[in-house]
Formats: C-alpha cells, sequence, structure tokens
C-alpha cells in the first residue's frame, strides 16, 4: 500500500470513530476530524464547564484547524499563558488516545505510537526502526 492509500484508510476510520455531537453532549473519537460544533461542545463541557468562557475565542474552529496552532497561537488566541497550555496539552493528549485506539483496534500493538503534529497533515507514525536485512 501505498502512503496515501493508508492515510486515507484511516481518514475514513477516524470520521468512522468521531460521531455527530450536538451542543449538550460531549464529543469522541479523534478530536482534528471534529466540527466547529463538537470543538464548541469540548470546550463547553472541559473540566466541568471550566473553560466554557474560553468557547468563543474558537468559534469557527473545526479540529482540523485546532490541530494546526502551534503553542504560541493557542497562547494568542485564548490570551492566557495558562489557559492555553493546559487546552493545548488536552487536545493533543485527545488525539494521542485516540490514535492508540485506532492502533489498537487494528490489531497492532500501541507501543511506539507517536502523532506528530506537524499541522493539518498530522500522520500517525511507527517510531519502530526495522532490523538489519536478512541473506
Amino acid at each position: 500500500d501505498t502512503a496515501v492509500e493508508w492515510r486515507a484508510r484511516r481518514t475514513m476510520a477516524a470520521k468512522a470513530k468521531a460521531p455527530a455531537a450536538s451542543a449538550s453532549e460531549v464529543p469522541t473519537g479523534d478530536p482534528f476530524f471534529w466540527t466547529a460544533a463538537q470543538v464548541q461542545a469540548w470546550l463547553t463541557h472541559c473540566d466541568g464547564g471550566k473553560w466554557a468562557s474560553y468557547a468563543a475565542k474558537l468559534d469557527g474552529f473545526a479540529g482540523r484547524r485546532m490541530a494546526a496552532l502551534d503553542k504560541a497561537a493557542w497562547t494568542q488566541r485564548m490570551g492566557s499563558a495558562g489557559v492555553a497550555d493546559y487546552l493545548f496539552d488536552e487536545f493533543k493528549r485527545l488525539r494521542n488516545d485516540a490514535a492508540k485506539a485506532a492502533r489498537k483496534a487494528a490489531g497492532k500493538e500501541a507501543d511506539g505510537a507517536v502523532l506528530e503534529d506537524g499541522g493539518v497533515g498530522a500522520t500517525l507514525i511507527n517510531n519502530a526502526r526495522p532490523g538489519p536485512p536478512k541473506f
């Protein structure tokens, strides 16, 4: 399989695992595939609503757009380094958890999996290195 085919299969699988959430439901699945409404629902419900007042600062942002932001951009949008650090780390943790769950569901070992946040084209990579060639 080519890398493009692999990414397409992963994208379809992740979208299937991210069901639509109403404004009253906490979204599930890979946050990369969340809609803007799901991002708002997450911010509204995260830590029992502690961050709901910051939801307007990410109005119109879908998961893909949030994944493209680095920590400095989060800080600029939130206006508070503490809030930005917490939400950035939580978003990244949710993405890593979704990647591990997808690997486990595919019957593969989750250890060694790293979510590479390279922006919009973020991909799951495996850190395992092949051994020397056998003759």
